[in-house]
């Protein structure tokens, strides 16, 4: 996700899950999917390609297209709002990591009274 903006997803829901070994060509690997009514997926493709971090899959597994991410069990992780806040329905500490390390807020339903500082110092960078 570090490669990638934030005012790249807006407005998306995210995925995430196991890749099925048939379409990685015979090994497991974690994926995170983006649905989007107007993302840049060109752009998102040109970052995901150049992308250096380790445990990425090799190109073109890494950028896998909706058709084939149809028949997968994924899992829906929240909602990014057009503001670039995730929307989720319970507070997660790795959705906290990823949110400041991607630059985006974060609006848990179930954030505890001790996180509301925290959150609103985040979303106030948005």
């Amino acid at each position: 996700m570090r490669n990638l903006a934030a005012k790249d997803v807006l407005n998306c829901l995210p995925v995430d899950g196991d890749m099925a070994a048939a379409i990685t060509g015979g090994r497991d690997q974690f994926c995170i999917g983006v649905y989007a009514d107007r993302a840049d997926f060109r752009g998102l493709r040109r970052r995901c390609e150049i992308a250096t971090d380790q445990g990425l899959a090799r190109m073109p597994a890494r950028v896998i297209e909706k058709p084939a991410l149809d028949a997968l069990p994924l899992v829906g992780h929240g909602w990014v709002d057009p503001y670039g806040h995730l929307l989720t329905k319970n507070w997660d500490v790795g959705d906290l990591q990823l949110c400041e390390e991607f630059g985006c807020g974060c609006l848990p339903q179930d954030a505890p009274g001790w996180l509301h500082p925290v959150l609103e110092k985040l979303n106030s960078r948005v």
